[in-house]
């Protein structure tokens, strides 16, 4: 017993030092230049002057927050976030004209765009060398000027955030939580939109924060036991937090005890999270980090072959929407797609899996693995025992149709096999969603996008042979497998 227990320390201080070697090397190449940073800093300070050139009575401030601004930012993944803090009497009409008209003053050199969150912002983007191939995304996002706790927007908080942890991050630190977020793009749960409904960096900051470094954070989700855990940097003294909070994750905001930062990690991204970092402190690996691996690190057309059989299976729904608010059309595909999995199930063709996509900017894709595409023209029904002479009645009037057989089952209850309308899951929702869409519970936003037209089809090879549908049927597919082969 006693050997074993020195085998085991052994054995756990190897893979301690394993990850300590990978977690060096994946920050070698993950870290930001310092030309990189002085380039950054030197676009900052020009908007920052330029926007305060200006003399805006209503602004108040112009502070950077974000990754850039805590030093906490990756070398392939760096943006300048520059927070306009305007005079908190300013009513919203006036907050975002306002935020809108400095904005592509600010950033006419960069191709400014308008983004939408909570309130409209300004986002624009700079190369950050002669090629063109690497670019900085910039965001110009107003916030209202309020003391601590008194917040108008969401986006109120940020200067606050960028306070605390510049002050509470080390040097070290700071390194740690690139080496998180790395690991966390590799893994795919990397980013609080509701396209990935994964871990925000400034969660990222949180967890490094209260665990002390990468490995810690690590260990620390391994060894998860329950949905709902809470984590806090701060002593929690409310025992009802649990009741307060429902997500699969419950992650206190150091800034605003009120706040949960788990609402927007869903039980899928928090799920492979666990199983990535058991899977890293199984067997280290610098694949977890994908630095260096291609989209898929497979080949997309052999893996499709292998699961052949279950194309056929595969519904997709294909339609163009208007362009509008990331999170916004993220939120109604994914309500659209929950709604029509739930139609297909009401009707017996049962969804196994589905997910939605959105490609070439304003076209989307719902996907629908189905246990049946087509089902029996018959459809068999159980009614009530024979010692339910009311309800037998009924059962027989309602169901007495010349399409119809009525018997008596082994158990004494009424049986009945009826001829079933809907036997082609494409006809079907296709009848669906041209005839019932205000009955479907499909977003009153996208009713008008459908109405503009769509198309339903069975995944056959004719439809492989776009390189598109096989990215996007094999994300749909084999998600996960590439987290568990890297396991292996």
């Amino acid at each position: 017993m006693r050997n074993n227990n020195i085998e085991n320390r052994f054995d756990a201080m190897n893979i301690d030092l394993e990850i300590d070697k990978i977690a060096d090397k994946v920050l070698k190449l993950i870290n930001p230049s310092f030309k990189d940073l002085e380039k950054l800093k030197s676009i900052e300070k020009k908007i920052k002057d330029e926007i305060n050139s200006y003399k805006i009575p209503q602004i108040v401030d112009v502070k950077t927050g974000g990754s850039f601004a805590k030093d906490t930012n990756l070398k392939k993944d760096m943006d300048i976030d520059i927070f306009i803090l305007i005079d908190k009497n300013t009513n919203e009409q006036d907050f975002e004209k306002l935020a809108l008209n400095i904005g592509f003053k600010c950033l006419k050199e960069y191709h400014p765009i308008t983004r939408y969150s909570e309130h409209p912002y300004v986002e624009g983007f700079v190369s950050l060398n002669n090629n063109n191939k690497e670019h900085v995304r910039i965001n110009l996002v107003p916030c209202y000027n309020v003391e601590k706790g008194l917040w108008k927007s969401s986006a109120d908080r940020s200067q606050y955030h960028t306070e605390y942890m510049k002050k509470n991050l080390t040097s070290e630190q700071k390194n740690q939580i690139r080496i998180l977020k790395s690991f966390l793009k590799g893994i795919g749960v990397y980013g609080a939109e509701l396209s990935i409904a994964g871990f925000s960096g400034y969660v990222t900051e949180v967890l490094v924060l209260k665990y002390g470094n990468f490995k810690n954070v690590i260990k620390n989700i391994a060894t998860m036991k329950n949905k709902g855990e809470v984590i806090a940097i701060d002593n929690i003294t409310n025992n009802d937090i649990s009741k307060k909070f429902q997500s699969s994750i419950i992650i206190i905001d150091p800034v605003d005890s009120n706040r949960n930062l788990g609402t927007a990690i869903s039980s899928e991204s928090l799920s492979r999270f666990i199983f990535g970092a058991r899977a890293l402190l199984k067997n280290p690996s610098l694949e977890f980090f994908r630095i260096n691996s291609n989209k898929n690190g497979v080949s997309l057309d052999k893996n499709l072959q292998k699961v052949s059989q279950l194309l056929p299976y595969i519904l997709v729904l294909e339609f163009k929407f208007k362009i509008r608010s990331s999170d916004i059309i993220w939120g109604q595909l994914k309500k659209l797609t929950k709604s029509l999995a739930q139609r297909l199930n009401d009707k017996e063709f049962v969804t196994i899996k589905s997910e939605c996509y959105i490609y070439n900017t304003n076209s989307a894709k719902l996907l629908f693995l189905l246990k049946f595409i087509n089902l029996s023209p018959f459809l068999q029904k159980k009614g009530p025992s024979i010692f339910m002479e009311k309800e037998v009645f009924q059962f027989v009037k309602k169901n007495k149709e010349p399409s119809s057989i009525l018997w008596f089952g082994e158990d004494m209850s009424l049986m009945c096999l009826k001829k079933r309308e809907d036997i082609y899951a494409v006809k079907f929702l296709d009848r669906s969603i041209r005839l019932e869409k205000r009955n479907l519970g499909i977003p009153k936003g996208l009713i008008t996008d459908l109405d503009n037209g769509f198309k339903i089809y069975k995944v056959n090879k004719n439809r492989l042979k776009n390189i598109e549908n096989q990215e996007i049927i094999h994300d749909f597919l084999f998600k996960d497998m590439i987290l568990f082969e890297s396991a292996d």
